[in-house]
């Protein structure tokens, strides 16, 4: 049961004729592309992160009765004589 799946140039026909027209250029370019889209890869994960932080707050400084589990990461260990002083 194996598909006989068509060429990428077949699929996706226009991009593959840009791509032959302006290759001179895309190829002079190609670092600066290639840092391009890791940039964008970064910021799209860092974005998805975003909220953990915000969780880690609440659940473990705010509230942290509501939540049985010791946060165990390794600067935690560091901050537990900060964070005893304090109450």
């Amino acid at each position: 049961m194996t598909q006989n799946t068509p060429p990428l140039t077949q699929l996706f026909p226009g991009i593959w004729s840009v791509v032959q027209q302006f290759w001179p250029q895309i190829r002079k370019e190609k670092t600066l592309i290639w840092v391009s889209i890791t940039g964008l890869v970064i910021e799209v994960m860092a974005s998805l992160l975003g909220p953990w932080p915000l969780k880690l707050i609440f659940d473990y400084v705010l509230l942290p009765e509501a939540h049985n589990a010791d946060l165990d990461l390794p600067f935690s260990r560091k901050l537990a004589p900060v964070c005893s002083s304090q109450s």
